[in-house]
């Protein structure tokens, strides 16, 4: 399979400009091709190189995975996906560093840095970032562009670029929706000419945990519906959002207050909505918002993992015993995306935050 890789030892040595390559290869034959100037250049090829295909993989300090169904010889395909990968990885690192994937730096906040009639709120976890965010995004003079530039850090593979230039916004945040679980954030977006959701569920990687992979959560969902599925789980969570979305669609608030049945793997075989007052206002709100729905986690993993597990893995899966289970609509956001917009947009507020849970979220 072709991959995207980064190797600025060769792009030094070749005067090449600062971008990813598209590396082919099969058995011991390979070649580098260049497309970020518009056309397809072999810088360089086993043939003319006494590199084998791992060495040259092990000098790369970003090793991505190209998508297979487009040829090689897509040349217009392959320079905007350069070009989007270059601005997705690229942007923080120079030629000498080695990067970690948490990309910038926020300072070391301490408490001796408040300033006399200052007050701060440190929240713990991914709520208390979660809701810093939000707030201060909320209390920002371009809020709506903020919550834009934030949705387009996103990555949706499976879809079309998405239109977030918003009119309006209403963001609801640990929302409860009964037996279809609690959402950690929901996104009520107006573009002016469609009123669109987003359904967002947030992981983190304790502090006692050594490492959180998209891979690893995805196998215990699959592993679940042989046996009982885990309402902790990503996957779960989502799957609840998914069917409550689909029978609001099709039989409005009716059909939740009746019943949606679940499968045997389920811990319920009926959820409902309930008669919650808050809950109930909530859900109509929703009701209006329906004419495109998507579902994003925001997970710990690091971006080329994620990268790589929607492309390769979750697009090959096979879920059984599921009904209406689909993921044309998932996309994934890493914390350390968001870290990095905070920094970008000068989000002080959040990024004290950040530093705070340093080690608690990914």
């Amino acid at each position: 399979m072709p991959r995207m890789l980064y190797i600025p030892k060769l792009i030094k040595e070749l005067h090449l400009n600062d971008t990813l390559l598209f590396f082919s290869f099969s058995g011991s034959s390979w070649k580098l091709r260049d497309y970020s100037e518009g056309f397809e250049s072999v810088v360089l090829h086993s043939a003319n190189s006494g590199y084998s295909v791992q060495e040259i993989r092990d000098m790369a300090i970003q090793d991505l995975p190209a998508i297979p169904k487009h040829k090689y010889t897509e040349i217009a395909f392959w320079e905007k996906e350069t070009k989007r990968l270059n601005q997705k990885y690229l942007r923080h690192y120079t030629e000498d560093q080695k990067p970690d994937e948490q990309d910038g730096e926020i300072p070391d906040y301490k408490s001796s840095d408040i300033q006399p009639g200052e007050s701060w709120v440190l929240g713990y976890s991914e709520r208390g970032i979660v809701n810093a965010l939000l707030y201060e995004i909320q209390k920002s003079k371009n809020s709506n562009q903020l919550i834009k530039i934030l949705l387009e850090h996103a990555t949706f593979p499976y879809r079309e670029k998405i239109d977030f230039n918003i009119s309006t916004a209403e963001i609801l945040i640990e929302q409860s929706f009964s037996d279809f679980g609690d959402a950690d954030i929901v996104f009520l977006l107006n573009t002016g000419r469609h009123k669109i959701t987003v359904f967002a569920e947030a992981k983190v990687k304790p502090s006692q945990m050594p490492v959180w992979k998209i891979k690893d959560e995805f196998d215990k969902f699959v592993t679940g519906t042989t046996t009982k599925l885990s309402s902790s789980n990503l996957f779960t969570q989502l799957y609840h959002k998914l069917r409550m979305i689909n029978a609001l669609s099709k039989g409005g608030l009716t059909s939740l207050k009746n019943g949606v049945p679940f499968p045997i793997c389920s811990s319920m075989a009926l959820r409902k909505i309930g008669s919650n007052p808050v809950v109930i206002r909530a859900i109509k709100k929703v009701s209006h918002y329906l004419e495109d729905t998507y579902f994003l986690a925001i997970i710990p993993d690091t971006p080329s993992n994620l990268e790589d597990f929607f492309i390769n893995d979750l697009e090959q899966s096979r879920v059984a015993n599921l009904p209406e289970w689909n993921f044309n609509s998932l996309g994934y956001l890493a914390w350390s995306d968001i870290m990095n917009f905070c920094i970008d947009q000068k989000l002080e507020n959040t990024q004290r935050v950040f530093e705070f849970n340093k080690g608690q979220i990914f």
